[in-house]
């Protein structure tokens, strides 16, 4: 994991052998506080001597880590490969399972719009959903669709999502936008997602 500032790239690790290594998803809360989650499925935040290890604390519900997204209320959101999503605020946790409409096993990436709901999309089945006032609502992707890489929120408050299958969606409410016809004629997997003032950007 490193660092950009203006003048220079620092490498935050607690060693080559640091679990903290190889992050595939990283946030900040509203505390300034910086949490990742790392390929070996563990989820940390990193404090004043280094990484602590969230995930191995005795009061961790469960799963492997996959994703993490902060929220605007101070809470961070954390999707699990054990069908479970996590929402841990003032150190308490709150669980969602698919009992409660989890619609898959895998919560493979998360997004947390200003307005404070929780899209994410899932594995084992493909799908997108919203969590919003406690709810969800699962979307009808297209069968093509395989793993959504990347979510993120617009400044107009439209979602994206683009797969590995190179589909670029755009949601907006309850509706669903396919805008992948506005991509080149030739995509691959779409990796990476971020929205500006200027529009869109997406790295392939």
């Amino acid at each position: 994991l490193n660092r950009i500032s203006r003048k220079v790239i620092k490498l935050l690790s607690d060693g080559p052998d640091s679990a903290f290594n190889t992050v595939r998803s990283i946030c900040q809360d509203t505390s300034g506080r910086i949490w990742a989650a790392t390929l070996n499925d563990r989820l940390g935040f990193l404090g004043p001597e280094g990484w602590v290890a969230v995930s191995e604390e005795k009061n961790w519900p469960g799963g492997g880590v996959s994703s993490v997204a902060a929220a605007p209320d101070g809470a961070v959101w954390i999707g699990t490969s054990g069908g479970m999503l996590h929402r841990l605020k003032d150190g308490v946790y709150a669980t969602y399972r698919q009992s409660d409409g989890l619609a898959g096993q895998d919560v493979h990436a998360l997004c947390v719009t200003p307005n404070g709901d929780v899209w994410m999309s899932l594995r084992r089945p493909y799908a997108i959903q919203r969590l919003s006032q406690n709810r969800f609502h699962t979307f009808p992707v297209p069968p093509k669709i395989r793993v959504v890489q990347a979510l993120i929120a617009d400044s107009a408050g439209d979602v994206w999502s683009g797969s590995s299958s190179g589909l670029l969606l755009r949601f907006r409410g309850d509706e669903m936008i396919d805008e992948s016809s506005r991509l080149p004629t030739v995509t691959s997997s779409i990796r990476s997602l971020h929205a500006d003032a200027d529009g869109l950007w997406i790295g392939f």
